[in-house]
């Protein structure tokens, strides 16, 4: 994995025909590097990775590849990420690791347009918090009749 074409063994000029590359105009720092970063991705993701490449490949046969109106950047994708794990219900302080920001504040005043959506959902949720009103009580036994409460002239 990095920032250079792929190495391809095998089919020639109509793979190149068909493949898009993507610019990746950031480089990682050396010290930040994880080394077999890929292996570990197979290892954790790679059912979800298979699955998405087999989708992408049933959608480009039924609709066709056609080329990107706009490059897609590093930071784009970033956004992306920062959305999805947002959408998925991420706590803000586990968004703020994944991004590297310095506090979970930064990564609210960024990403706050994408909390709004979630306003009814928390209502709900913290609703489901406290227990329903206990219905009316029924007394189980007829009352009994204390002395105050008793006819006169008995």
């Amino acid at each position: 994995m990095g920032n250079h074409r792929p190495s391809v063994g095998v089919g020639g000029r109509a793979f190149w025909r068909r493949l898009r590359l993507v610019p990746f105009e950031h480089t990682v720092a050396n010290e930040d590097r994880i080394d077999n970063l890929h292996a570990m991705m197979v290892d954790a993701e790679g059912p979800a990775i298979l699955a998405w490449i087999v989708q992408g490949a049933v959608d480009v046969a039924g609709w066709g590849l056609e080329e990107p109106a706009a490059r897609v950047r590093a930071h784009d994708l970033r956004h992306t990420a920062a959305s999805l794990a947002i959408s998925a219900g991420a706590n803000p302080k586990v968004v703020q690791r994944m991004l590297g920001h310095a506090s979970a504040a930064m990564t609210l005043d960024v990403y706050a347009d994408l909390f709004d959506s979630d306003l009814g959902t928390v209502a709900e949720s913290v609703a489901k918090m406290w227990p329903p009103a206990p219905a009316t009580h029924t007394p189980s036994t007829t009352k009994a009749v204390l002395p105050a409460d008793m006819p006169r002239g008995m």
